[in-house]
């Protein structure tokens, strides 16, 4: 059966040039109601997640509550779904909370939150790259950035470095890697903050041919 325009939430149903939080509570409250909007939330949020090796797979971890990581997110570990309503208008938000939305776990004290009053997505074991949506929790700014600054388990030293050397050796030659491994006895934990502030898998593959 062929779905209507209107119910595939095409532009012409949208007005042109709405606020920013019109975007939102468009994308929030409206997404459901809006199959053409939930199918693209849905597209990219599965593309995403298909790129991304999940932490059971690629250590050997039979844990279903692990992290999973994304080693190509730069910076804070952002990673934004773009939603589109048509007539100019977008609102790109952050992975986790298209990812919560999309599976209906968003509650509207949450939504009210994000639009309102500038929640954001916070990640309960302390990883930004974290994809693992039993991770993710929605809250106020300060709560966020308070558990950002006190609450990063000590255990993720080795899984970053796990996924350091993960990567490493889909990229250097067998030959180098000793020469890598010197460079993380030397350096240890700052070879994490260095990894982490660069574009580290081709910074390492040139460091290591020189």
């Amino acid at each position: 059966m062929r779905i209507s325009r209107k119910a595939r939430g095409y532009r012409q149903h949208v007005p042109k040039n709405l606020s920013l939080r019109s975007r939102k509570a468009l994308v929030l409250y409206d997404a459901f109601r809006r199959p053409g909007l939930l199918t693209r939330i849905r597209r990219s949020v599965n593309k995403l997640l298909e790129s991304v090796p999940s932490a059971s797979t690629r250590y050997g971890n039979t844990s279903t509550d692990g992290c999973i990581i994304n080693s190509k997110a730069r910076g804070s570990g952002r990673i934004a779904v773009y939603a589109s309503m048509g007539n100019g208008n977008s609102w790109g938000m952050n992975f986790g909370i298209a990812r919560l939305l999309e599976l209906g776990k968003l509650s509207n004290e949450e939504k009210r939150g994000i639009i309102d009053e500038g929640w954001e997505l916070s990640h309960l074991c302390g990883n930004w790259r974290c994809m693992n949506q039993d991770h993710f929790a929605v809250e106020p700014k300060t709560i966020n950035l308070q558990r950002m600054h006190t609450e990063y388990p000590l255990q993720l030293e080795q899984q970053l470095l796990n996924e350091i050397y993960y990567q490493v050796t889909q990229v250097i030659d067998s030959e180098y890697m000793d020469e890598f491994l010197l460079m993380d006895e030397k350096y240890g934990r700052g070879l994490i903050e260095w990894s982490m502030a660069t574009q580290w898998t081709g910074m390492i593959k040139l460091a290591m041919h020189r």
